[in-house]
């Protein structure tokens, strides 16, 4: 049914362009062979739930092509319109998927990384321990041989 719309589409589309004003009623689309649709009334809000045209609000006859519309067709119709479209949606999956498998490396590494920093914190902590007592034995050191200087000094 959809196949169908889009090929109706495409040719009323075509058919709303080359119109005098780029109005048609909806009595004036046609089947692919040029005959008038028995229902127009489905295609036309399909056409118009697509932004392709403006249906008048009062007796809701009248179709009119829209500036996306005439895009469309200036593009080179409905069909490769929906063609570009479905490239388009799957580059944006595949730019998607990407980026989904990026984030999921990185947090392996930065989960590889907090695992190796927890199995080094045990030696980092007593390094630092012997370097604090390193530094007091240091410090206290230097009071000693200030204080012994002082002494000699009286």
């Amino acid at each position: 049914m959809t196949n169908n719309l889009n090929k109706l589409t495409e040719i009323n589309l075509r058919l709303l362009t080359k119109s005098e004003n780029q109005t048609l009623f909806k009595n004036q689309f046609v089947t692919e062979k040029g005959f008038p649709i028995p229902n127009p009334d489905h295609l036309a809000e399909f056409m118009e739930e697509k932004e392709l045209i403006i249906i008048e609000s009062s007796k809701r006859m009248r179709c009119e092509l829209t500036d996306f519309g005439n895009i469309v067709y200036q593009k080179g119709g409905w069909k490769k319109y929906l063609e570009l479209k479905k490239e388009a949606d799957e580059k944006l999956i595949q730019g998607i998927k990407e980026k989904e498998n990026l984030e999921l490396e990185k947090t392996k590494v930065d989960l590889d990384l907090a695992k190796k920093m927890l199995k080094e914190y045990p030696k980092t902590k007593w390094f630092a321990r012997i370097g604090f007592f390193i530094a007091i034995g240091l410090g206290l050191l230097e009071i000693i041989k200030f204080l012994i200087q002082l002494m000699s000094n009286d």
